[in-house]
């Protein structure tokens, strides 16, 4: 049975946020604030009059099924709705970061099998191994991240930033000595690395809201058909 999930928040103050968590037919919908668990409502048949439910530091809480079809799960707190987000659209989506680890994960497999191929006849053979194996390791990075923040888990965030930051340290501190002899061509390379990382945390707030929500897969719409 697929579990689904839907982040429900105020326009104006989208940290107010309720996160829900629901079985196939709307079964055992689970609420959430701040990554803990409120409440639980078995049947779906409660959110036909409207399910209630008061908590200690968020109010009164009421989830209702839509009068409109295609049939959805309506939330409000204190009178007030809160609006869902669309997984495709919303605020914490990371779709353009996910695209970008996939192309410096195609490029850097690229780049390694040209590269070790020139090298082949020049480096010791045991030196070789241990850089092949580090890149091996940061390409794997590039890959997990990309994974796992197509399915929202903040830490895939940070573990693809971090190794993309120390690339871009180590190759910077390694050239520092010769920058002036690097040409043109590398300048640009680290422009465009500088930029990329700067497009890279523009993300953080949503990696770090990812991780207090619920570890379930977020449905593309409210519908689970």
């Amino acid at each position: 049975m697929s579990t689904f999930s839907k982040r429900y928040s105020l326009p104006d103050e989208p940290d107010k946020s309720i996160y829900l968590t629901w079985e196939t037919g709307y079964k055992n919908v689970k609420v959430y604030v701040d990554g803990r668990l409120i409440t639980a409502i078995g049947h779906p048949s409660e959110f036909k009059t409207g399910f209630h439910y008061k908590d200690e530091k968020v109010g009164n809480i009421k989830i209702k099924f839509s009068s409109k079809r295609p049939i959805v799960l309506n939330v409000s707190v204190e009178g007030t709705a809160y609006l869902p987000e669309n997984s495709k659209n919303d605020r914490e989506g990371f779709g353009g970061l996910v695209t970008l680890f996939w192309i410096i994960f195609g490029l850097g497999v690229l780049g390694t099998i040209f590269i070790y191929s020139q090298l082949g006849s020049i480096y010791d053979t045991s030196i070789l191994i241990a850089a092949l194996a580090i890149d091996i390791a940061m390409l794997a990075a590039y890959a997990v991240a990309a994974i796992f923040l197509n399915k929202r888990q903040g830490w895939a965030y940070f573990l693809g930033v971090t190794v993309f930051l120390v690339s871009t340290l180590v190759n910077l501190y390694t050239n520092a000595n010769t920058f002036s002899d690097l040409g043109v061509g590398a300048i640009i390379v680290f422009i465009i690395r500088g930029s990329l990382l700067i497009y890279m945390f523009t993300f953080m707030k949503n990696a770090l809201v990812a991780m207090r929500a619920p570890g379930v897969e977020l449905a593309d719409d409210l519908l689970d058909n």
